[in-house]
């Protein structure tokens, strides 16, 4: 039986899973040993390109050559440039879920679950409930750049109501899920009953995730220093 992959392509960091032959789904670590992947992509050279906890480090000292948050731009005209190209979010997108899959399949290898060779193709990607059909088509043709088959492209809340309802131990009636992430902030209410799962709402906010949290600290902790010492730390 084909293997299909669950990826969850983060604002600032991605995850892959699967559904194992038990009917449960297990999320696969990458090459790193880590269960998430930083959203990052960094132009290491013209050829090279790096993805994840290396690229993240390398942000640091190149940040014009490295490049996050890379999901809040997708399905924008504006692209990023490097090396005297332009790349679009798609393209940049696509670096991302290489990185996840490639590592992902390694995984699936190394576990015995698939044979050395086989080379996974299908997918499903989550994104933001305030996607639009612009950001949702950018988003599938990032997965069809990488090279992958994009099954079908699903809310993030959704995804997780879906997983609650078929869960084993879940109760009938209205369940809220909300998914509170580095880039958004959304929320699905669902209906479960006995022989049906139904979304009944969904929504989300693209300018309150966990980023949004970090800044408004640092802002916050700028002002406090700056009534005490007339200067600001971030000048």
């Amino acid at each position: 039986k084909d293997i299909c992959l669950g990826i969850d392509l983060g604002t600032t960091y991605s995850c892959v899973a699967y559904v194992n032959k038990d009917g449960n789904p297990v999320v696969l670590k990458n090459s790193e040993g880590g269960l998430t992947t930083p959203s990052v992509v960094y132009f290491e050279d013209e050829k090279t390109v790096i993805v994840g906890e290396q690229a993240k480090e390398s942000s640091k000292l190149y940040p014009d050559r490295s490049f996050s948050l890379i999901k809040e731009s997708i399905g924008e005209k504006q692209g990023f440039f490097i090396d005297g190209k332009e790349l679009s979010a798609d393209e940049m997108s696509a670096h991302i879920l290489k990185k996840v899959v490639k590592d992902a399949t390694e995984t699936l290898i190394n576990e015995g679950v698939i044979k050395d060779g086989n080379i996974i193709k299908d997918v499903v990607i989550t994104c933001p409930a305030y996607f639009g059909t612009t950001e949702r088509t950018a988003t599938k043709n990032a997965g069809e750049i990488a090279g992958l088959n994009v099954l079908d492209i699903i809310n993030e809340p959704t995804a997780a109501a879906i997983s609650y309802g078929l869960s084993s131990d879940r109760e009938k009636g209205d369940v809220l899920v909300y998914d509170l992430g580095g880039g958004t902030f959304d929320i699905t209410i669902i209906r479960i009953t006995d022989d049906d799962i139904r979304v009944l709402a969904t929504g989300g906010d693209k300018n309150l995730g966990g980023k949004d949290f970090d800044q408004a600290i640092m802002l916050y902790l700028d002002s406090e220093f700056e009534k005490e010492n007339n200067a600001s730390f971030m000048d």
